[in-house]
């Protein structure tokens, strides 16, 4: 078991013995909402070591199913199958998927949020844009480094004019917003118990998504 497995892991059967929640742990710069994601597989199967293997298998599944919903979206279902097969075999998502780290969980919301955002910007229904918001606002409360593949997105819809077929509502913009901020609720805590932004985004930049 690595340090990291073993922090995340701590933090989970910590919530479930004391039945509390908590907002900041032995990773001070990281949100801890990835704790959250053990908690039903330990709740499920006990707390051994192998049941902390369980979570980053099902979201590196999930994140492979994002991938083939994208490509879907965007090209064909052939093209899906092989843009999910290539996210299956690359190496970071095998790692990522075989061991608890709290970066673990970012392709899932990664794949998510950029599948979403292609459906937001093809069928322009509210819907898409309050999934979005959603996998954006947990993304933010998974990993501090989300905020940079967010950066990313949006200078990669400028640049390219894709921000231009975007029309929202005022209705649906207040909604979709009170979804992220609802959804980033862990990282609003991890600024607000911190002092330091610039050390906790230093600190982060490092890691990949």
């Amino acid at each position: 078991m690595l340090p990291d497995e073993g922090r995340v892991g701590l933090g989970a059967a910590t919530i479930i013995k004391h039945k509390t929640l908590i907002f900041t742990y032995e990773s001070p710069h990281e949100p801890p909402l990835s704790l959250y994601y053990t908690i039903p597989f330990m709740m499920a199967f006990g707390r051994g070591l192998w049941v902390l293997k369980l979570a980053p298998i099902f979201f590196g599944l999930g994140a492979i199913f994002m991938t083939y919903l994208f490509a879907k979206e965007y090209f064909s279902t052939r093209v899906a199958a092989v843009a999910a097969l290539f996210m299956a075999v690359l190496p970071f998502a095998v790692e990522y998927s075989r061991t608890l780290y709290e970066h673990s969980f970012a392709p899932f919301f990664s794949a998510g949020a950029i599948y979403f955002f292609a459906r937001l910007l093809r069928d322009k229904k509210p819907c898409s844009l309050y999934w979005f918001a959603a996998f954006a606002g947990l993304g933010c409360s998974t990993h501090i480094v989300f905020l940079y593949f967010i950066a990313a997105l949006v200078a990669s819809a400028i640049a390219s004019g894709e921000y231009a077929r975007l029309k929202v509502d005022i209705r649906s913009g207040i909604i979709a917003s009170l979804v992220f901020l609802f959804c980033a609720i862990p990282f609003f805590c991890l600024l607000a118990l911190s002092s330091n932004l610039p050390g906790i985004l230093r600190s982060s930049g490092g890691v990949g998504a």
